[in-house]
């Protein structure tokens, strides 16, 4: 399998199931894959909307082939089956006098929310990984404490409500790849007149861009290996326990030792990378979706880790070699997250022993409509 492209088919298939219900346009048309992912890619000229047919020609095509899928699937009645988000999108749409048509043309940016900022991370995460063979032992040694016999035979279920407190290194891996990958900005506004270390004023009406890469990846904030992947930054060397900040998201590495020493990095630094760490936004503004960001990444990878062998794959198609990062990108206007420059072929089989297994997962007590508990299986 090429990996990249594996997982984009995965997350948009299975994200277009959990919005719009089992049938859906995705599972109507597999095209609507690269649909999605052309609408990513030409999504700042399609913002302009400058002759988008020519300025964003394969962008706007997606949007526009997409959008009568939709209209047949308002049409159909099939937004019965649809998630509480779509169906509540739907409803305020119309209060408002929006058409079918209207509604439908921009449902194609609901999946490309739903996946083009998941599928990177994921994408960068599995590959630094396997990258490192004696972090992914730890990390199936710890996912295996959360890891149950299901009810039926050959089943095994993954308490995902479970992962955050009792999987310190896979959360504080998936923090180090949030810290890697994502980017886009946040934008403010200045309220009032603001001095900023006594140097800096910012007038009031002014506009204020908030790079999150540029302080994700800064040497003074993270130190002279701030570009390489390193989980352990963010654990308390003491306890192995990950450390978090009081607005949900990590802190970057409150508790961890220097790599200059063993003394502790002082409160100050601590701060200093609290406030540089912005993946889902800061202060009063954050992403509501930052907590099903963390489900879906971590639960998945964390059941590929457990269950599953990767391998690298050279050009002859022979495995055998260790799976390698490729080169990220250059990012374009409207990017939430770093794709990588090319893909990577791989090759995935279970484990020893793991063969035939049936993967199910509890999500934990919800406040659906059902009011119920959340459960769901795979393969």
């Amino acid at each position: 399998k090429m990996m990249f492209e594996w997982l984009r088919g995965f997350y948009t298939t299975a994200s277009a199931e959990a919005l719009y219900g089992v049938e859906n346009p995705v599972k109507w048309d597999k095209r609507f894959i690269q649909w999605v992912w052309d609408f990513e890619k030409d999504l700042g000229p399609l913002a302009m909307d400058f002759y988008p047919s020519l300025t964003a020609r394969k962008g706007h095509h997606a949007r526009t082939t997409a959008q009568p899928f939709f209209e047949s699937y308002y049409a159909q009645g099939l937004l019965s089956n649809a998630s509480a988000f779509v169906k509540g999108r739907e409803r305020c749409a119309r209060k408002w006098g929006l058409t079918t048509p209207e509604i439908s043309k921009a449902e194609i940016s609901i999946l490309f929310a739903a996946v083009t900022n998941t599928v990177p991370n994921v994408f960068y995460m599995l590959c630094w990984i396997f990258e490192r063979p004696e972090l992914v032992e730890k990390l199936r040694r710890e996912i295996g404490g959360i890891v149950r016999k299901g009810e039926r035979e050959e089943e095994m279920v993954l308490d995902i409500a479970g992962l955050r407190e009792n999987c310190p290194l896979l959360t504080a891996c998936f923090h180090e790849s949030l810290r890697l990958v994502k980017t886009g900005f946040s934008i403010r506004m200045v309220l009032e007149d603001t001095l900023l270390a006594d140097q800096y004023l910012l007038k009031k009406g002014a506009i204020v861009q908030i790079p999150t890469g540029v302080l994700q990846a800064d040497r003074e904030t993270w130190g002279n290996d701030a570009g390489v992947f390193d989980p352990y930054r963010w654990l308390d060397q003491t306890s192995n326990s990950f450390s978090s900040s009081e607005n949900g998201t990590a802190n970057g590495g409150a508790e961890t030792a220097e790599k200059s020493g063993d003394t502790f990095k002082s409160k100050e630094k601590r701060k200093l990378q609290n406030s540089a760490f912005i993946p889902f936004g800061g202060g009063k503004n954050l992403c509501p979706g930052r907590h099903l960001a963390y489900n879906e990444i971590a639960a998945f990878v964390a059941v590929v880790v457990f269950g599953f062998d990767i391998e690298g794959v050279d050009k002859d198609g022979k495995g055998g070699g260790v799976l390698k990062a490729p080169e990220m990108a250059t990012n374009r206007l409207g990017d939430g997250s770093t794709s990588p420059k090319g893909d990577v072929g791989i090759r995935i089989r279970r484990r020893e022993g793991w063969k035939g297994t049936m993967w199910g997962f509890v999500v934990g007590e919800g406040e659906g409509e059902d009011g119920g508990k959340g459960e769901g299986e795979g393969a």
